[in-house]
């Protein structure tokens, strides 16, 4: 199977465009056709669980393989699809859109 790979300063410049565009972004919403193409997924880590018009605060992270580290981006919105309290922990989060300066990432709690 053909594929790409590049070295760990590629990826360092990838990541850096994406906060960049993601700084830029404005109110840009992603649009797509839900037909076709689904919003992008990241691990994200709801920091506090204390909300903010019931949004809770986060960081969406990246995460090294090679030391099976997750490490803390930008600060974002969490909220959950089911109105569910939220705990201080990592989840899979979609991203939803933004509001308030940040991107907004929806999660579902699990029992």
């Amino acid at each position: 199977m053909q594929g790409y790979s590049f070295d760990k300063e590629t990826a360092q410049d990838i990541l850096e465009m994406l906060r960049e565009w993601r700084r830029d972004s404005g109110k840009k919403t992603l649009r797509a056709n839900t037909n076709t193409l689904t919003a992008p997924t990241h691990p994200v880590r709801v920091t506090s669980t204390t909300t903010v018009s019931d949004r809770y605060p986060g960081k969406w992270l990246t995460y090294d393989a090679e030391d099976k580290t997750f490490a803390d981006q930008d600060e974002i919105w969490v909220v959950d699809v089911n109105d569910s309290a939220l705990s201080v922990q990592r989840y899979m989060g979609r991203y939803s859109g933004f509001i308030n300066g940040r991107h907004v990432y929806s999660v579902r709690a699990c029992a």
